[in-house]
């Protein structure tokens, strides 16, 4: 059997395939703060002699200098948290 769809159809289909449901996005969430809070990462404005040290989630609010942004945490692009702050 084959079906035939709209473009407007095939559109809201494809778009609907991307949203996460409430418990996954919570479950990504969590593993994306555990990276953030755990993953070394190099600050690019840091001295070159600065050791790597994680990042820390802005919401877990761990006491980093940092932490009220999200510019260099390592997972920026796949955690699913709405407000989201870069410095200027």
């Amino acid at each position: 059997m084959q079906y035939l769809l709209s473009e407007e159809e095939y559109n809201e289909l494809k778009d609907k395939s991307y949203l996460l449901s409430k418990e996954t996005k919570e479950k990504l969430f969590k593993v994306c703060q555990l990276a953030c809070n755990n993953v070394p990462v190099h600050v690019s404005w840091a001295d070159e002699d600065n050791e790597d040290e994680p990042w820390m989630c802005i919401i877990s609010g761990a006491g980093n200098v940092c932490d009220s942004y999200c510019d260099e945490c390592p997972v920026q692009k796949e955690c699913p948290y709405d407000n989201k702050q870069w410095s200027k």
